[in-house]
């Protein structure tokens, strides 16, 4: 239950700190609005649950195309930092039993799918 509850509040803390757009009190949430918002994946903890690592997708309208790349962030507060800025889609990280190494999935250059 701890672990789940980390996860979310890592997620929501990280959400908060990282929105982009935000809309003036008493507006409409108009759909440009909408995708100017950041979108953050599932957490993946450390094994010693120092850190989180996710994912956050980043949208770009005249392109028709969404920038995912990865983020550490501390799970006792603190700033986040971003591990990956390449044009490719990076998601799914995981980290390694040992905490040591992250996994994830990347699509780049001319791969296809």
């Amino acid at each position: 239950m701890r672990f789940l509850i980390t996860r979310l509040g890592c997620c929501l803390l990280f959400a908060c700190g990282l929105a982009q757009a935000e809309p003036a009190p008493n507006s409409v949430l108009t759909a440009e609005t909408m995708w100017q918002l950041l979108r953050v994946g599932d957490p993946d903890l450390s094994p010693d649950g120092k850190t989180a690592v996710v994912s956050v997708t980043r949208y770009d309208v005249t392109k028709n195309k969404g920038f995912s790349d990865l983020w550490l962030i501390p799970t006792a507060g603190g700033n986040a930092r971003q591990l990956t800025s390449d044009e490719a889609s990076d998601t799914d990280p995981h980290f390694s039993p040992d905490g040591k190494w992250i996994a994830f999935i990347s699509k780049r250059g001319e791969d296809k799918d």
